[in-house]
This record gives C-alpha cells, sequence and structure tokens, in this order.
C-alpha cells in the first residue's frame, strides 16, 4: 500500500524558514506527501512562495494547524499521517536523507498515535530533556512529544477530536493529546537516527511577532489555565504527564 501523508506547516511572517523547510522536503522525501503550507495571517512581510491556505488574520498556531487539517479533509485523500510543522524547525541533514525513511516504519503499526524526529535545541526548550538526540540511535517509546516536526496518525487525530481551537497557543493542547493517545493504548515514539533543529523564539528574535516571547508565554499560559482547569482541575499538567504510563528508569515514560 503507498502510504500518503499531509504536511502541514503554519507560518506567520516567517517566510524565509517555511520556504527552507518546504524546499528540503521537495528535495528529500520520495514518499507521497500533499503540502497544505498555511499563511497565518502574515503582516509583516510578504506570505511563502508556497502557501497553500492563506489566512486572514492571525489564528495563532492552533487557528494555522486546523486550517491546514481542514484543507486536508476537503482534498478527500486518505491519509496514513498528518506532518504537523512549525517555523522554528530547522532541517540539519547534510546527506540529504529522506526523513520519512526514519518516521514511517514505525508511523504504519496499528497502534502508534505519533513519532517525531529527535530535535537539537541550541536554546533551551522544556522538551529538551526528553526530545534530544540519544547515544544509541534507534526509535524509542516516549510519553510526549512536542509538535516541532512531528508526524500524527490522522485517523487517530480525528478519533481524538482533533485539536483543541480554544487553546489557541498550543499550551496544554499538546500534552492533553499526548494524554488522551496514552488513554487509548496508542504509543508515541522519538527517533533518534534523524535529528532537526529547533530555535525557539526566533520569530521574536527577527522581530517578526508584533509581541515580546513573554507577552505571549503569559498569554498561553493564562489561555491553558482558563481552558483545561475546569475541565481537569488545577493539576491538570501533572495529569497529562504521568497517567497512563509505564515507569521506566530512564525516565521516557
Amino acid at each position: 500500500m503507498d502510504y500518503k501523508v499531509a504536511v502541514i506547516l503554519t507560518n506567520y511572517n516567517m517566510p524565509e524558514r517555511t520556504n527552507a523547510i518546504v524546499e528540503h522536503i521537495i528535495f528529500t522525501v520520495n514518499h507521497p506527501i500533499d503540502y497544505y503550507i498555511v499563511d497565518n495571517g502574515s503582516d509583516l512581510v510578504e506570505p511563502s512562495k508556497y502557501t497553500t491556505v492563506k489566512l486572514d488574520r492571525n489564528r495563532q498556531t492552533t487557528g494555522g494547524f486546523l486550517a491546514g487539517v481542514d484543507a486536508a479533509v476537503c482534498s478527500g485523500e486518505d491519509y496514513l499521517a498528518y506532518w504537523f510543522i512549525i517555523t522554528s524547525a530547522k532541517f540539519i541533514d547534510t546527506v540529504w536523507a529522506d526523513p520519512l525513511d526514519y518516521l514511517l516504519p514505525k508511523m504504519k503499526h496499528p497502534d502508534t498515535f505519533a513519532i517525531s524526529p529527535s530535535v537539537n535545541f541550541p536554546k533551551h526548550c522544556a522538551w529538551e530533556q526528553w526530545m534530544s538526540p540519544r547515544d544509541g540511535g534507534g526509535t524509542r517509546r516516549i510519553w510526549g512529544i512536542d509538535y516541532i516536526c512531528a508526524l500524527i496518525s490522522a485517523e487517530k487525530y480525528h478519533a481524538l477530536g482533533g485539536f483543541r481551537p480554544e487553546l489557541k497557543y498550543m499550551w496544554g493542547l499538546i500534552g492533553e493529546m499526548n494524554w488522551k493517545a496514552r488513554k487509548n493504548g496508542w504509543k508515541l515514539y522519538i527517533n533518534d537516527n534523524y535529528t532537526i533543529e529547533k530555535h525557539t523564539d526566533i520569530g521574536y528574535e527577527m522581530n517578526r511577532m508584533n509581541m515580546s516571547a513573554g507577552d505571549r508565554r503569559k498569554l498561553a499560559s493564562a489561555n491553558s489555565k482558563d481552558i483545561l482547569s475546569p475541565l481537569y482541575g488545577e493539576k491538570y499538567p501533572n495529569k497529562f504527564r504521568y497517567e497512563y504510563t509505564e515507569l521506566k528508569m530512564n525516565g521516557d515514560y
């Protein structure tokens, strides 16, 4: 069977990085893919030349991803996975390997919910402890992943109801999706044989965000608490992190 993947990339005022991501995929990926490149209301610079979906305003990360998913669904294609990518991601492979060669084999397993490449973090990120590459290579199971450059089962994404649109900054949303996946007995993985890079706050450093990184973090934190505390209680971060995990000494679970 020829499995097809939908690339869903959301861009706000970062056309250079969007173009670089898309062109790397064009040059390296040999598997069937479609592109849903969402311009999330760019208002300081021109959209990426690869834009396929253009929004009239910045709907934040969640809204951009949802617009890409909507376009993918409207296409009528039967996708194995959605490949969610943000513009702080960067492909750093210099031998032009096909990243899907590393990710799709595990993605095809019936109990897989998501898989991500390992990630280099030049600047600190909350996911650094778990997603940084480890010696020995291979694919390892993990309690959760950030959607920096992650393949998510399209079927299972929709079975969970998709992203909660009210969590517009993605904070809390990723934890909730990871938790729901584990609750259903589905597995999440990191592949340490293929590594990308995440440059945290690159958009702010380039003065492309119309607010400071600190202000956005305050908004995102308040948004997640307002939405998730009434649903799961004040300790929802611990719930999302530890429930339905298999405790292992290496901390991956």
